[in-house]
């Protein structure tokens, strides 16, 4: 590698400030797109819960882990500094640049310091990272550790004990980007032990703590069966397909998954021998229909090289920041450029074992789970590196490449990800981050652009559950009650277990004069989410309302043997009004 000289020095400094000026830019304006920039929901709930639990002294949550420790640790510091989300995301975007610049320096080591600026603007320009460091997920410190590993891993004495600890580190907040320790151990396999062991170090007490306190060897978190589930279970769809008799809330899934797997056994489960049944029964189904199966993957192979960019909890599809028009990189670009550098320079010359390994096992967790805008971000990332080669070569500044051979792959990859249809699927993702988001604007108050948000939604995907409980919640703050029970109604239709909606329609016929409709439905929803609290409320106010004081007094006793505790006043209505004192 050629030392970096005063100019190309200035160069990478001032990319990189520029870089930093711009995400300032995106950070301030988000507010007043994105209503959930204070507010963080489901996956994103779950960790700032988990760090603001660490922080006041509430320790561990129990059991083995069920997702990844190391992020909802790093933000305790954050949590104990005021916890402002302007500066969490100020921080994570910093982190991103950092992540341009390491992936910059390996394309540098392989092919010249063209390529490696090269491949830092493409990093740089490739907007779901911009989208996805401005929100409390664990993929942009996860992938910031996996390009440094890989950075450490193209030095002249190749990946050593620097590249393991960091890929174990990476794992603990993301666990699919482990198996990156791999290839980068193949790559000298005389330091093949060094590798893995340091790797094995940094993951170890975890997997101890772990083996403590459930009796179970998890290396590091026990959903891996559930999610599998997710991409594989019946109707699987090659993304996030949900299961039925779950909430959809990560909060409340390794209880859910608990209950229904002990359920369906006929004996008491833990969570991680639950989570394991969940796994089983995903490639259980998949073996026992082989023809659907190749179906699947191919069509997840699809989604993967596509361009388009599929949402999950959020769609970086949908972000109206202003300033995302200065990340405008698509992933298609990213793919040409890199099968360019493949095919022209040859697997060694753009970038060996240490580059395209990790991308190989980056590009399986899609494959084998499902495909989402946030389990393709170290992919595409990391294939920013030969990108940056290719271009280069394009240029004509790599010495010996084919490009005849190049441009045609180029503009095969180029062509598949520009032309694979996505079709349905991405409408019907685009339609459930709607809804979520829809759901940020109803926690702000906004009811208008929560509206919005829902009917743009259900002209997407006339099935979207989120945007059809919202849809429910808007009309009852507008005082249009029959239109809100149509709404919950059709949500219920299609998703049974939904115990919010349950809630809300139980309440909404209780006012209305319908009680015992609405102790039907609390029923079916207390059955759904044995937690839910106003289910239970409304179920005991409905009895009461009818007038059947012992059936209240005992879902009062239902209700407490769940662990839910209602108002005490409540409970003392259920007791006095049945003459019980």
């Amino acid at each position: 590698m050629t030392a970096v000289g005063r100019v190309e020095r200035v160069a990478w400094w001032t990319v990189g400030l520029a870089a930093l000026a711009v995400r300032v830019g995106y950070v301030l304006a988000q507010p007043a797109s994105d209503p959930a920039f204070a507010r963080p929901a489901l996956d994103e709930a779950v960790y700032v819960n988990w760090a603001r639990g660490l922080a006041a002294g509430g320790g561990q949550p129990p059991g083995a882990f069920y997702l990844a420790p190391l992020y909802p640790h790093l933000l305790v510091p954050w949590v104990l500094a005021g916890g402002s989300f302007a500066v969490l995301y100020l921080a994570q975007q910093a982190v991103a640049v950092a992540t341009a610049a390491a992936l910059a320096w390996t394309a540098r080591s392989v092919a010249g310091p063209l390529a490696g600026g090269l491949a830092g603007l493409l990093a740089l320009g490739y907007h779901p990272a911009l989208f996805f460091a401005s929100r409390p997920v664990g993929e942009t410190v996860a992938v910031a550790l996996l390009a440094f590993a890989v950075a450490a891993g193209t030095r002249v004495a190749g990946p050593g004990a620097l590249a393991g600890a960091l890929v174990g580190a990476s794992a603990l907040a993301r666990p699919n980007l482990g198996p990156a320790i791999l290839p980068l151990s193949l790559a000298r396999p005389r330091r093949a032990m060094l590798v893995a062991g340091a790797a094995m170090a940094v993951v170890l007490p975890v997997a101890v703590r772990n083996w403590t306190v459930s009796g179970h060897l998890v290396p590091i978190s026990g959903n891996g069966g559930m999610t599998l589930f997710h991409g594989n279970g019946p109707g699987a769809l090659g993304i996030y397909t949900p299961a039925e008799g779950f909430s959809g809330r990560l909060d409340r899934q390794r209880d859910e998954a608990t209950r229904l797997a002990s359920g369906a056994v006929g004996r008491p489960l833990d969570a991680v021998e639950a989570d394991a049944w969940w796994g089983g029964r995903a490639i259980a189904t998949r073996l026992h229909d082989i023809g659907g199966t190749v179906r699947l993957l191919v069509r997840r192979l699809g989604l993967l090289v596509s361009t388009r960019e599929i949402g999950l909890d959020a769609a970086p599809s949908l972000d109206e920041n202003p300033w995302r028009q200065l990340a405008p990189v698509p992933f298609a670009a990213l793919l040409a450029l890199g099968a360019a550098a493949a095919a022209g320079l040859g697997f060694a010359r753009s970038g060996g074992w240490v580059v395209w390994g990790p991308i190989a096992t980056a590009a399986a967790t899609p494959v084998i789970f499902y495909v989402s805008s946030r389990y393709r971000l170290p992919l595409a990332l990391l294939l920013a590196i030969p990108a940056g080669v290719g271009a280069a070569a394009l240029l004509g500044c790599v010495q010996g490449f084919r490009q005849r051979r190049a441009i045609a792959c180029a503009l095969l990859a180029g062509g598949l990800a520009l032309l694979t249809p996505t079709g349905a699927l991405a409408r019907s993702c685009d339609a459930a981050a709607l809804g979520n988001r829809a759901a940020a604007w109803l926690q702000q108050g906004n009811l208008e652009q929560a509206s919005a948000d829902v009917r743009r939604a259900l002209l997407l995907d006339a099935d979207a559950v989120a945007a059809w409980f919202n849809a429910g919640v808007v009309a009852e703050r507008e005082g249009r009650a029959a239109d809100a029970e149509r709404a919950y109604r059709r949500a219920l239709a299609l998703h049974p277990a939904l115990a919010d909606a349950s809630g809300n329609l139980g309440g909404l016929l209780i006012r209305s004069g319908r009680p015992g409709e609405a102790a039907a439905i609390l029923e079916r929803g207390v059955e759904a989410d044995p937690t839910h609290r106003v289910c239970w409320t409304n179920l005991v106010v409905a009895r009461i309302v009818e007038g059947r004081f012992a059936e209240a007094r005992e879902a009062v006793a239902r209700a407490r043997r769940a662990g839910v505790t209602l108002d005490p006043r409540l409970e003392a209505v259920a007791a006095g009004a049945g003459g019980v004192s």
